[in-house]
Protein backbone atom coordinates (compact mmCIF):
# COMPACT_ATOMS: atom_id res chain seq x y z
CA UNK A 1 0.00 0.00 0.00
CA UNK A 2 1.20 3.27 -0.79
CA UNK A 3 0.76 6.64 0.49
CA UNK A 4 1.65 10.60 0.26
CA UNK A 5 5.57 11.14 1.39
CA UNK A 6 4.88 14.26 3.60
CA UNK A 7 7.14 14.85 6.38
CA UNK A 8 10.94 14.96 5.49
CA UNK A 9 10.66 16.29 1.83
CA UNK A 10 7.59 18.60 3.17
CA UNK A 11 10.05 20.09 5.75
CA UNK A 12 13.14 20.57 3.28
CA UNK A 13 11.00 22.23 0.92
CA UNK A 14 8.43 24.66 3.03
CA UNK A 15 11.77 25.80 4.52
CA UNK A 16 13.15 26.59 0.74
CA UNK A 17 10.00 28.53 -0.20
CA UNK A 18 10.31 32.16 -0.19
CA UNK A 19 6.32 33.16 -0.71
CA UNK A 20 6.28 34.49 -3.29
CA UNK A 21 3.33 33.08 -6.05
CA UNK A 22 3.86 32.90 -9.33
CA UNK A 23 0.05 31.27 -9.93
CA UNK A 24 -1.17 34.71 -8.88
CA UNK A 25 -4.76 35.03 -7.14
CA UNK A 26 -7.62 32.86 -8.46
CA UNK A 27 -8.36 30.55 -10.98
CA UNK A 28 -5.74 30.57 -13.28
CA UNK A 29 -6.93 30.19 -17.71
CA UNK A 30 -7.03 26.76 -18.18
CA UNK A 31 -6.03 27.18 -21.68
CA UNK A 32 -2.95 29.81 -21.55
CA UNK A 33 -1.37 28.85 -17.76
CA UNK A 34 -1.67 25.65 -18.04
CA UNK A 35 0.27 22.33 -19.82
CA UNK A 36 -0.74 19.34 -20.42
CA UNK A 37 1.22 16.18 -19.13
CA UNK A 38 0.89 12.70 -20.47
CA UNK A 39 1.55 9.63 -18.61
CA UNK A 40 1.10 5.65 -19.71
CA UNK A 41 -2.62 5.04 -17.92
CA UNK A 42 -3.58 9.42 -17.16
CA UNK A 43 -3.51 12.86 -18.07
CA UNK A 44 -3.44 15.78 -16.09
CA UNK A 45 -3.06 19.44 -16.93
CA UNK A 46 -0.64 21.33 -14.13
CA UNK A 47 0.28 25.09 -13.64
CA UNK A 48 2.63 26.36 -15.92
CA UNK A 49 4.81 27.65 -12.74
CA UNK A 50 5.12 23.94 -11.49
CA UNK A 51 8.08 22.14 -12.50
CA UNK A 52 8.58 18.48 -12.64
CA UNK A 53 10.74 16.89 -9.39
CA UNK A 54 12.38 13.50 -8.32
CA UNK A 55 12.62 14.55 -4.19
CA UNK A 56 8.91 14.20 -3.39
CA UNK A 57 9.30 10.58 -3.13
CA UNK A 58 10.16 6.97 -4.66
CA UNK A 59 6.36 6.00 -4.67
CA UNK A 60 4.36 8.78 -6.84
CA UNK A 61 3.88 8.26 -10.67
CA UNK A 62 4.18 12.37 -11.05
CA UNK A 63 5.75 14.93 -8.68
CA UNK A 64 5.31 18.88 -9.48
CA UNK A 65 6.62 21.61 -6.80
CA UNK A 66 7.14 24.94 -7.22
CA UNK A 67 9.51 26.14 -3.71
CA UNK A 68 8.64 29.45 -4.27
CA UNK A 69 4.65 29.34 -3.78
CA UNK A 70 4.62 26.81 -1.71
CA UNK A 71 3.09 24.27 -4.31
CA UNK A 72 3.42 20.12 -4.12
CA UNK A 73 1.41 17.73 -6.65
CA UNK A 74 2.05 14.13 -6.81
CA UNK A 75 0.06 10.79 -8.08
CA UNK A 76 -0.39 7.62 -6.78
CA UNK A 77 -1.64 5.28 -8.43
CA UNK A 78 -2.47 1.77 -7.37
CA UNK A 79 -3.63 -1.54 -9.19
CA UNK A 80 -7.40 -2.57 -7.49
CA UNK A 81 -6.49 -5.97 -7.63
CA UNK A 82 -3.40 -6.03 -6.39
CA UNK A 83 -4.23 -3.77 -2.90
CA UNK A 84 -7.61 -4.53 -2.75
CA UNK A 85 -7.02 -7.41 -0.23
CA UNK A 86 -5.08 -6.02 1.88
CA UNK A 87 -8.65 -4.95 3.25
CA UNK A 88 -9.86 -8.00 4.07
CA UNK A 89 -6.19 -9.49 5.31
CA UNK A 90 -6.22 -6.41 8.17
CA UNK A 91 -10.00 -6.68 8.46
CA UNK A 92 -10.61 -3.29 7.44
CA UNK A 93 -13.40 -4.26 5.07
CA UNK A 94 -16.66 -2.80 5.37
CA UNK A 95 -18.92 -4.55 3.00
CA UNK A 96 -21.74 -1.97 3.31
CA UNK A 97 -18.66 0.53 1.39
CA UNK A 98 -17.26 1.10 -1.58
CA UNK A 99 -13.33 0.22 -1.73
CA UNK A 100 -12.94 3.77 -3.24
CA UNK A 101 -14.31 4.60 0.60
CA UNK A 102 -12.07 2.65 2.06
CA UNK A 103 -8.93 3.24 0.23
CA UNK A 104 -9.83 7.28 1.34
CA UNK A 105 -10.27 6.51 4.82
CA UNK A 106 -6.81 4.97 4.89
CA UNK A 107 -5.16 7.67 3.21
CA UNK A 108 -6.34 10.35 5.48
CA UNK A 109 -5.31 8.12 8.37
CA UNK A 110 -2.23 7.77 7.09
CA UNK A 111 -1.76 11.81 6.58
CA UNK A 112 -3.34 12.30 10.25
CA UNK A 113 -1.48 10.68 11.86
CA UNK A 114 1.77 12.50 10.52
CA UNK A 115 0.39 15.59 12.22
CA UNK A 116 0.58 16.76 15.51
CA UNK A 117 -3.13 18.54 15.22
CA UNK A 118 -5.29 17.90 12.47
CA UNK A 119 -8.90 19.19 10.90
CA UNK A 120 -10.41 17.41 7.85
CA UNK A 121 -13.16 18.18 5.96
CA UNK A 122 -16.15 16.35 4.95
CA UNK A 123 -15.71 14.03 2.33
CA UNK A 124 -17.14 15.11 -0.94
CA UNK A 125 -18.11 12.44 -3.18
CA UNK A 126 -17.57 13.90 -7.25
CA UNK A 127 -17.37 12.49 -10.48
CA UNK A 128 -13.62 12.72 -11.80
CA UNK A 129 -13.95 12.04 -16.18
CA UNK A 130 -17.13 9.92 -15.75
CA UNK A 131 -15.65 8.09 -12.73
CA UNK A 132 -16.62 7.83 -8.82
CA UNK A 133 -13.82 10.32 -7.07
CA UNK A 134 -13.75 11.71 -3.14
CA UNK A 135 -12.27 14.93 -2.66
CA UNK A 136 -11.41 16.03 1.09
CA UNK A 137 -8.85 18.62 2.34
CA UNK A 138 -6.86 18.41 5.47
CA UNK A 139 -5.34 20.76 7.34
CA UNK A 140 -2.88 20.85 10.64
CA UNK A 141 0.43 21.32 12.37
CA UNK A 142 3.14 18.99 11.73
CA UNK A 143 5.93 18.84 14.06
CA UNK A 144 9.18 20.90 12.77
CA UNK A 145 7.61 22.81 10.40
CA UNK A 146 6.81 26.06 11.34
CA UNK A 147 3.46 26.86 9.53
CA UNK A 148 0.44 24.89 9.35
CA UNK A 149 -0.27 22.75 6.17
CA UNK A 150 -3.46 21.92 3.95
CA UNK A 151 -3.63 19.28 1.82
CA UNK A 152 -6.39 18.74 -1.41
CA UNK A 153 -6.72 15.44 -2.27
CA UNK A 154 -8.42 13.38 -4.77
CA UNK A 155 -9.36 9.60 -4.93
CA UNK A 156 -10.36 8.67 -8.02
CA UNK A 157 -11.49 4.45 -8.44
CA UNK A 158 -10.61 3.95 -12.47
CA UNK A 159 -11.48 0.70 -14.27
CA UNK A 160 -7.92 -0.91 -13.35
CA UNK A 161 -6.13 1.04 -10.93
CA UNK A 162 -7.54 3.24 -8.03
CA UNK A 163 -5.50 7.04 -8.29
CA UNK A 164 -4.82 9.60 -5.74
CA UNK A 165 -4.05 13.37 -6.58
CA UNK A 166 -2.08 14.83 -3.55
CA UNK A 167 -1.82 18.56 -3.36
CA UNK A 168 -0.61 20.64 -1.07
CA UNK A 169 0.48 23.93 0.55
CA UNK A 170 0.89 26.56 3.63
CA UNK A 171 -2.52 27.00 5.50
CA UNK A 172 -1.94 30.44 4.87
CA UNK A 173 -1.96 30.29 1.35
CA UNK A 174 -4.80 27.93 0.88
CA UNK A 175 -6.83 30.41 -0.78
CA UNK A 176 -4.54 31.55 -3.45
CA UNK A 177 -3.16 27.81 -4.39
CA UNK A 178 -6.26 25.50 -3.64
CA UNK A 179 -7.84 27.52 -6.84
CA UNK A 180 -5.29 25.60 -9.27
CA UNK A 181 -5.04 22.77 -7.08
CA UNK A 182 -8.55 21.93 -8.05
CA UNK A 183 -8.64 23.36 -12.23
CA UNK A 184 -5.66 20.05 -12.39
CA UNK A 185 -7.92 17.90 -10.44
CA UNK A 186 -10.87 18.56 -12.09
CA UNK A 187 -8.79 17.96 -15.50
CA UNK A 188 -7.49 14.27 -15.08
CA UNK A 189 -8.38 11.86 -17.46
CA UNK A 190 -7.77 8.36 -17.62
CA UNK A 191 -6.44 6.95 -20.78
CA UNK A 192 -7.65 4.92 -23.36
CA UNK A 193 -5.06 2.30 -22.75
CA UNK A 194 -6.42 1.83 -19.30
CA UNK A 195 -9.99 1.46 -19.96
CA UNK A 196 -9.07 -1.60 -22.22
CA UNK A 197 -5.58 -2.32 -21.63
CA UNK A 198 -6.37 -5.63 -23.52
CA UNK A 199 -7.54 -3.90 -27.17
Amino acid sequence: MKYTPLILVLFAAILGGCGLNPGGNGPLDLETDFRLESFPSYSIMVPNFMDPTDELGDETSFQFMNMFSECYLVMIEENIEEIEPLFVMESLADTTKLFVDHYTDFQIETITMEMTTSEVSEVKEIKIDGYDARLFDIQGAIQGVPEDIAYLVTVVHGPTNIYMISSWTLKSKRMVNFPHFEQSIRSFQILESAVTPNS
